[in-house]
């Protein structure tokens, strides 16, 4: 798991101490962006995105490009594609650099040409914001991807932080949420789609919707009767019993978050007997909402 080296960074660098609280979806941004851009994110995969069964850890951006530094630091460590003597990291990022900052946070390149990272970055103490990096390359478990991956640890609190709360932002993505095929799964597995039945039996419910192809929500929230029952974010994503999760009140793993490859969690309520308005509100990074509400006779 991707926590099991956290212990291994603190003995590279001693960092200053750094809130995860003070990050919000409208935080002011600090970092470059870790490769060229033309005005626009390009992502291959968000973060929290369902990526082969597994929640995405971090973004990947699209196309081969060359790398930079987002802040000044110093490298941590050097991972080559299929380095045995790096057996506590995870290998499945291929060839990666890590970079500690001041602020307690270590930002991951991942899936690099190995053959074409700067010879001086391996000897350099401390690195400049924009220091070239190399190149990407097709290192990384999805050997047919040649784009960034890109992830940013908070070692303090020991979550992997969404790094678009850190990068720049440059375009809305509001035109791109959608809140469709909305499905409740009981207990006992049985599936109602709100579309055809309104009418449910009290329990605790699952509710579901058609996955983002392009996107994953910074938050989903759920309300009954106008009162937030349930909210899961996407800032963070942090290791419980083994296994990585999303969570806010409860801690939900990839195989939750994710049944099948259509299919993600919007969150988990208990229905009660009565009418009621179940009201479901998607937010993206930019904190634009779109939601969408069903008037439910719970028997």
């Amino acid at each position: 798991m991707i926590f099991s080296y956290f212990s291994h960074i603190s003995h590279f660098s001693k960092i200053a101490a750094f809130s995860l609280g003070v990050l919000s979806a409208s935080s002011l941004f600090a970092f470059s962006w870790p490769r060229s851009t033309s005005g626009g994110e390009v992502f291959a995969k968000s973060f929290g995105q369902n990526r082969a069964g597994t929640v995405s850890n971090g973004v990947v951006f699209q196309d081969e490009s060359e790398v930079h530094t987002i802040d000044n630091g110093k490298i941590v460590a050097i991972i080559s594609e299929h380095d045995d003597d790096m057996a506590w990291f995870e290998s499945t990022l291929g060839t990666a650099i890590i970079v500690a900052h001041e602020n307690q946070l270590c930002s991951v390149y991942a899936n690099l040409d190995s053959a074409e990272i700067p010879e001086d970055v391996f000897t350099l103490d401390e690195l400049d914001a924009g220091t070239s990096l190399g190149k990407t390359g097709k290192s990384n478990w999805h050997e047919e991807e040649a784009g960034l991956e890109f992830q940013i640890i908070d070692t303090k609190n020991q979550v992997l932080l969404n790094p678009r709360l850190i990068l720049p932002r440059t375009r809305t993505e509001a035109d791109k949420i959608a809140i469709s095929n909305v499905t409740a799964v009981s207990a006992k597995g049985e599936n109602y789609n709100f579309l055809i039945r309104r009418s449910l039996p009290s329990g605790t419910y699952k509710i579901y919707y058609d996955a983002q192809s392009e996107i994953t929500p910074y938050k989903t929230t759920i309300t009954i009767n106008g009162v937030a029952t349930e909210t899961i974010s996407y800032d963070t994503l942090q290791q419980y019993k083994g296994r990585l999760c999303a969570s806010k009140k409860k801690f939900y793993p990839s195989e939750v978050l994710f049944p099948d490859s259509n299919r993600q969690l919007i969150g988990e309520v208990s229905l009660t007997r009565g009418k009621i308005n179940l009201a479901i509100i998607v937010t993206d990074i930019f904190e634009n909402e779109k939601a969408t509400s069903f008037a439910l006779d719970i028997n």
